[in-house]
């Protein structure tokens, strides 16, 4: 398909027309197009979905590299207070309740090891004779 402009101009003295003949895009162009803008999108879903899967960790790496540690002057001793029910062992015949296994050893070694939070754990924290609001 040919696209074809035509101009004309007028005066007293003289009569000019002017055809523009323009070739339409070709194929390969809008196969390269399409290809690079999809290929774009594709990529703009994979970051969106590995922002999706490990926004945590990587909002600790900036953190850690390129931003301020906005914990630091807040003034506060721990980010998060660690609360449980504490199960009596001799209504049951287990050793040790898993509850208290995951409150007491799992949760702090994932939360203060791994992403660098400070809990506060009465069972560890709590010093006998204080209380325990800051």
């Amino acid at each position: 398909m040919l696209l074809l402009w035509l101009f004309s101009c007028f005066s007293s003295v003289l009569h000019i027309s002017l055809c523009m003949y323009q070739s339409p895009v070709p194929d390969m162009y809008r196969l390269e197009l399409a290809g690079g803008l999809g290929a774009i999108l594709l990529l703009l879903g994979v970051f969106t979905a590995i922002y999706k899967c490990y926004n945590v960790e990587i909002m600790l790496c900036y953190r850690r590299h390129f931003g301020s540690d906005e914990t630091e002057d807040d003034n506060k001793e721990h980010d998060a207070y660690l609360s449980y029910t504490r199960v009596e062992l001799d209504s049951m015949d287990r050793g040790s309740s898993e509850e208290e296994q995951f409150a007491l050893e799992i949760l702090p070694d994932v939360l203060e090891k791994h992403y660098g939070y400070k809990l506060f754990i009465p069972d560890r924290d709590l010093i006998p004779t204080s209380h325990s609001s800051e």
